[in-house]
């Protein structure tokens, strides 16, 4: 009985997510942009445009790491990819060095978070991304670069082939 309960639960969460009634989804879309998407035929090649995102890893948006809400959201829209990197010792506007300490009771050290995809996705996903960062008090970076695709090759699940 009690598997039956975390199933439930796991399918609420599913649609809560699904139809953007998520708590600490902010600002919320309307439900049209989100069926919008063709998220399994996902191809890029070429020129593209890369998105990174430089926060630091104490930076939180509704009590959730700012990183992984901008992945979650980038994963939520339809982006190709994203990757978060940490850094081991970095500055930013306020000028305080951000490095890891043995005595220090909480990592402060940059994050980056890199998305690859089309132009126009990522142009799309940075006015998404903006006001999330109106919303907190804290500092960021977005910068934006071409980048020109070489291989982008979708894993297959499972044992490979022989």
């Amino acid at each position: 009985m009690e598997y039956v309960w975390v199933v439930l639960c796991e399918f609420l969460v599913s649609v809560c997510v699904l139809f953007n009634l998520s708590p600490w989804n902010f600002p919320s879309e309307p439900i049209w942009l989100f069926f919008d998407l063709d998220l399994h035929n996902m191809e890029i090649s070429g020129n593209a445009k890369r998105l990174r995102v430089l926060v630091s890893s104490t930076d939180t948006f509704k009590h959730k790491p700012l990183y992984e809400v901008i992945v979650f959201l980038a994963k939520r829209y339809g982006l190709a990819g994203a990757t978060v990197t940490k850094g081991l010792i970095g500055y930013g506007s306020t000028s305080g060095m951000r490095t890891r300490k043995p005595w220090d009771m909480t990592e402060k050290v940059p994050i980056v978070v890199e998305i690859v995809d089309t132009e126009e996705q990522i142009d799309r996903f940075i006015e998404i991304l903006k006001p999330y960062f109106e919303r907190i008090p804290k500092g960021g970076l977005i910068t934006t670069e071409t980048a020109d695709i070489v291989l982008y090759q979708i894993g297959r699940k499972g044992r490979p082939k022989r």
